[in-house]
């Protein structure tokens, strides 16, 4: 056989065999202590195991670890003000088993902590017009510690000193106005935050800015319920994004070397699509639609600098004819 060149690039590839057994004991409870007041608790038993072993390059040991019957509660109330409203809130305990990543274990030896998270969570919902037309409105708040961390600097180590936090507002309404007449919309604030990290210069950004801070989407759709148009249908809808943007900035890392930022940017943006059907029969029927009316281009992913940047889709028209037999 003859030798490879010097300079001939020499690839191993690599394999893992990972191995996971896991059971699960759940209950839930619900009390009325008083009409119109409900209390809701509950929880969760995990038996968790987990085995890795390094096939390629070279066979490695078997390492993994276990949990036994860790316990996750979570926890609600409920007031129904009247037939038509009611509020809530509720609370949750999470908990997700999570290994290090082939060839790497935590500084001090010990085994990679579970991910740890608790929400929060106030809301209300209102029914109108006899249960026509819904109203709901929330407020979250969602925290996790222990978060991985993997330096490229530093390539057998996992750090384990991630924090992070999410707040957001949701509303959403849906239902019909006016007979024929039906909307469905709602607006949603999120906010993504570093508590604390493994690299300090990430602490107080954003955990996903590629989320926008602020989403509104609205639909309507009108069916003439009789008359000259009866059968005909129109319809619209509106998406509006804020800015946005994704990957890193620039930075010290831990040898000292200045790493350029990998930020990609995207402002705030509006699509716009449109729909018209009409039913000839109850069997036949026969609708268009207009995606990007106005043929925006915007990034409908957004990474970084490189990589993981896909467009939205542009304009598209596409007609759908329908019939039922028998």
């Amino acid at each position: 056989m003859t030798p490879a060149p010097a300079n001939c690039v020499i690839q191993n590839y690599g394999a893992t065999d990972t191995r996971v057994k896991q059971y699960g004991l759940y209950g839930q409870t619900r009390i009325s202590p008083v009409e119109g007041l409900t209390l809701v608790g509950g929880g969760r038993f995990t038996w968790w195991q987990t085995e890795d072993q390094v096939l390629l390059p070279t066979l490695g040991p078997v390492t993994g670890y276990k949990i036994k019957g860790r316990f996750t509660p979570y926890g609600g109330i409920v007031w129904d003000v009247s037939g038509q409203w009611n509020l809530y809130a509720s609370y949750a305990d999470s908990f997700t088993p999570q290994a290090a990543p082939a060839g790497r274990s935590r500084p001090d030896g010990k085994q990679v902590e579970p991910l740890l998270g608790a929400q929060y969570e106030v809301g209300t919902k209102l029914s109108l017009m006899n249960d026509k037309l819904l109203l709901s409105a929330a407020v979250y708040q969602i925290e996790q510690t222990n978060r991985l961390f993997n330096d490229p600097d530093l390539q057998t180590v996992v750090l384990q000193i991630g924090k992070v936090r999410a707040r957001g507002i949701e509303a959403e309404a849906a239902g019909e106005i006016l007979p024929g007449w039906r909307i469905n919309g709602g607006y949603a604030y999120t906010r993504t935050k570093y508590l604390e990290d493994a690299n300090p210069s990430f602490e107080g950004l954003p955990l996903t800015p590629i989320i926008p801070r602020h989403s509104l989407k609205a639909f309507t759709n009108y069916k003439a319920p009789e008359g000259a148009l009866k059968g005909l249908s129109l319809g619209g809808g509106l998406t509006w994004f804020s800015s946005t943007y994704g990957g890193n900035p620039a930075m010290v890392n831990a040898s000292g070397q200045f790493v350029r930022s990998t930020i990609v940017r995207q402002d705030s943006y509006v699509v716009a699509d449109l729909r018209a059907g009409y039913e000839f029969d109850e069997r036949l029927s026969l609708s268009v639609n207009v995606n990007n009316l106005f043929d925006k281009s915007y990034y409908a992913r957004i990474a970084a600098t490189g990589r993981g940047n896909f467009y939205g889709s542009p304009r598209t028209f596409f007609a759908t004819l329908r019939y039922s037999y028998p």
